[in-house]
């Protein structure tokens, strides 16, 4: 393991095409979320969202992906790292990955939404998770985007919210 997390930085300075410096920084992202060493994986994520914003791409198309996958990979990493939930919703809330949901991923509206409520800290963004549901409602939806956010919020209003919240700490989900 000592081997592969100074790999990346000795192999950066040897290849000039950024191409195999993402996928060397993709397979290091890889390896730390497979092994659960969830605080080198932060790092590569935070590393790899960088690159994946300053890098120019063949095509948009392709940038979209890989904002889509940076995504999905977060989510095992960040829902098992203390204050992830915080970083979920502060990646998934830039404008350039919150256009990335809404083109090509808008299941991970269900994430984002849990992570919202079950994040007492963070109710602060819960109008406009609801605003992009309802923006995505026509092409998806499911019991957590339509049923846990909106209803709680409107129908039931905060209090009950905070009782929900209470008993997912109960179960430990947040």
């Amino acid at each position: 393991m000592l081997l592969l997390r100074g790999l990346p930085q000795a192999y950066k300075p040897l290849c000039t095409i950024s191409e195999r410096n993402m996928s060397v920084q993709w397979g290091k992202l890889a390896a730390d979320t497979l092994t659960q060493n969830y605080d080198a994986a932060t790092e590569d994520l935070l590393r790899l969202r960088e690159s994946l914003d300053n890098q120019s791409f063949a095509t948009p198309l392709m940038q979209l992906q890989q904002r889509t996958w940076l995504m999905h990979w977060s989510l095992h990493v960040f829902w098992n790292t203390e204050n992830g939930k915080n970083a979920l919703i502060d990646l998934f809330l830039q404008p350039a990955y919150m256009s990335a949901i809404q083109i090509n991923a808008q299941h991970l509206l269900r994430y984002l939404a849990a992570a919202v409520v079950v994040n007492r800290k963070r109710r602060n963004v819960l109008r406009e998770l609801i605003k992009v549901i309802q923006q995505e409602s026509y092409e998806y939806s499911d019991p957590i985007t339509q049923v846990r956010v909106q209803v709680l919020w409107r129908v039931c209003g905060a209090v009950w919210l905070a009782m929900i919240t209470a008993g997912c700490r109960e179960f430990e989900l947040c």
